[in-house]
């Protein structure tokens, strides 16, 4: 039975969702994409709800998400309490603050082999060039990420580009563009396949 979702926190971006993943710094969920993105156009989103004990210390401590075969090849992640992406090529792009225990829109695309980041609606840098090839590979609460994870979509489209976006206000539905569709429902979907402490899914904030 789960208990009432208080909005105590929850002053920022919310769960499109009734239904959200709280990892533990030992949980890591694996994916496989239902096609390959290969180096083509993507889009991978979530929601996400990082505690405070996950914002500190170096890179590689708490990851959201990432892909690839290589580690660090392809990352979505938090260093030092900044949102930051690893191209696999030139190193790391760091952005805006990462805030805790708040529900945050986080969101990447590539279009025509160039990167846009998301936080909230709004780039937070200027595109930059990219072109690595991802796998199918997919990985949730990676290192030591503790918190929750909401509404995560990958898509083989960029379903964002320019300054900023608004926002999903409505649970994502599968089209013929969405490679994967994880973390809306009260149970853990049988799509990821989860390494360590398992995951526990509560009701998200609305």
């Amino acid at each position: 039975m789960f208990g009432v979702a208080k909005n105590l926190g929850f002053q920022s971006q919310k769960s499109l969702s009734s239904y959200a993943a709280t990892f533990a710094s030992t949980s890591d969920a694996t994916i496989t994409l239902g096609s390959t993105i290969g180096t083509g156009d993507f889009c991978a989103e979530l929601f996400a709800r990082p505690q405070a004990g996950c914002l500190g210390g170096g890179y590689g401590n708490a990851f959201m998400y990432r892909w690839g075969t290589v580690d660090n090849d392809g990352v979505h992640s938090i260093q030092n309490g900044n949102h930051l992406y690893y191209d696999g090529t030139t190193g790391d792009h760091t952005y805006s603050s990462v805030t805790a225990n708040v529900w945050q829109h986080f969101a990447v695309c590539r279009t025509s082999g160039n990167i846009e980041i998301y936080r909230n609606g709004s780039r937070v840098a200027a595109a930059f060039a990219d072109a690595q090839s991802f796998g199918t590979t997919f990985h949730l609460g990676v290192g030591t990420f503790i918190g929750q994870i909401a509404s995560v979509r990958v898509s083989d489209i960029a379903r964002y580009t320019g300054a900023s976006l608004t926002v999903p206000t409505a649970k994502f539905t599968s089209d013929g563009n969405t490679v994967h569709l994880s973390l809306q429902t009260a149970s853990v979907d049988g799509s990821l396949s989860v390494a360590g402490t398992a995951l526990t899914m509560g009701l998200g904030p609305f």
